[in-house]
């Protein structure tokens, strides 16, 4: 399960540095034209969907050392808990 947006307490154990796509990844988010504009009505002006994205990339990117990264914890109610590590 990857960490949602907001200030919910999210025990992160995985971690995978994304710094080298940071600028790729918010490339495609702002492809979601109607997703942008909905995020930008709901929080104001200047703070799309990139705000976000870099954010809290960065947040947990300052937590592991490295520029951006995306936090993860495995979703163990659903049992499909593979017996390998599969981030990188």
């Amino acid at each position: 399960m990857t960490a949602p947006h907001g200030p919910v307490l999210f025990p992160a154990s995985h971690f995978v540095d994304t710094s080298r796509l940071e600028d790729e990844k918010v490339a495609l988010l702002q492809l979601h034209a109607s997703q942008e504009e909905a995020m930008r009505q709901a929080v104001g002006v200047g703070e799309g969907l990139e705000a976000l994205c870099r954010r809290r990339d960065s947040y947990w990117g300052e937590q592991v050392g490295c520029a951006y990264a995306e936090a993860f914890v495995p979703m163990r109610t659903r049992g499909a808990i593979k017996p390998f590590n599969v981030l990188p």
